[in-house]
């Protein structure tokens, strides 16, 4: 069934206007290698879609819902696709965050554009949204998200959402890439190890401490690296895909790492997830009562040491701002996304539509 039947049919206040030819409906599990051709046929190469991670972030999260998705099609031609969620179980600490939604993304077949198929996209998706609950959307970000923001190398993007009322915030954040074949400590680093040999151990950890890695990040990060860690583990993720910094036997510092044989495709690596050489890092924190001390820089290198005896040789962090930070190490930053959101008035909220249920892969 068409948007418009079902809009038309649930008598939604203002069914979406498509350009002439245009068909707009939701999206369908049945779509998914279609729509990931079209992902990598509308995007820059850098952000190549891999099949099972697209997978992973739409029909595997348990917040994905094919009634915030949408498929554009002229004829029998797939000419667009966009996304939304919502939160459908807490995330950590953070609850629920009634009021938010988000875009988490959009592309149209190149030769398509600029005749109003994003712009019809993006508004079923908003609807949708809002008709859910939400009142303020952010463009990417979302749990499981594709992007923390908007690229800044995706040409127009940044204005694209503009005239569809999104504002930039000022924030932005960075994904990094280093060169980590035959990584070394840098100097401080080496320094901090003998400062704090004795005291403290750096380590990937063992198989019988995820429950422990999870009370460090309830304790330390409650919010969405708590719920991550979680959910790592929960998809059969290795213990060992840990780096950990003990005090005795407290657990007081973890770093998150990724390769191609990790169960799950974290965000540092999923532009580098097909590549035999590809690692990512993050995130990565440090109990507060053990900050100051160097840790963070020697829990780092040992994770990036760790990732190098794996063969990594090509290795991502991800959404972060601390590019002074890791810079000590040699990263240098790849991608800068921008922060984007759109704030909608109550009254302009639509009551929930009767989207199909479609089948979900799990």
């Amino acid at each position: 069934m068409s948007l418009d039947a079902v809009q038309a049919q649930d008598g939604l206040k203002t069914p979406c206007r498509v350009p002439a030819g245009i068909s707009v409906h939701y999206y369908d599990y049945d779509l998914e290698s279609e729509v990931v051709d079209l992902w990598n046929e509308s995007f820059p190469r850098r952000f190549t879609m891999a099949r099972r991670l697209f997978r992973q972030n739409t029909a595997l999260d348990r917040n994905f819902d094919t009634a915030t998705a949408f498929v554009a099609r002229k004829g029998g031609e797939l000419a667009g696709y966009a996304s939304g969620k919502v939160l459908r179980e807490p995330v950590g600490n953070l609850g629920l965050l009634p009021g938010t939604g988000w875009l988490s993304t959009v592309f149209v077949a190149p030769h398509l554009r600029h005749v109003g198929i994003g712009r019809a996209l993006v508004r079923s998706v908003l609807e949708s949204l809002r008709s859910r609950g939400a009142n303020r959307i952010l463009a990417g970000q979302d749990i499981w998200h594709f992007f923390p923001g908007v690229p800044a190398s995706c040409s127009g993007a940044a204005r694209f959402f503009e005239r569809l009322g999104f504002k930039a915030t000022g924030a932005c954040a960075f994904d990094l890439r280093g060169n980590i074949a035959d990584f070394r400590f840098p100097p401080d680093a080496r320094e901090y190890v003998r400062e704090l040999e004795g005291s403290y151990a750096f380590r990937p950890a063992k198989s019988d401490e995820k429950q422990s890695i999870i009370e460090f990040f309830a304790m330390e990060f409650p919010g969405r690296w708590l719920y991550e860690v979680a959910e790592f583990f929960e998809r059969g993720g290795a213990a060992e895909d840990v780096i950990v910094a003990c005090a005795g036997s407290d657990i007081v510092g973890a770093a998150r790492i990724y390769t191609r044989d990790s169960a799950v495709i974290g965000p540092s690596l999923y532009w580098l997830c097909d590549r035999a050489d590809g690692g990512g890092l993050g995130p990565m924190g440090v109990a507060a009562g053990h900050r100051g001390k160097g840790l963070g820089l020697v829990l780092l290198s040992t994770a990036l040491s760790e990732l190098s005896s794996r063969r990594v040789t090509v290795c991502n962090i991800d959404w972060t701002v601390l590019v002074d930070f890791y810079g000590r190490t040699g990263f240098l930053p790849w991608e800068r996304y921008l922060a984007y959101e759109c704030g909608v008035a109550a009254e302009a909220a639509v009551r929930p539509d009767a989207a199909p249920q479609h089948k979900r892969v799990v």
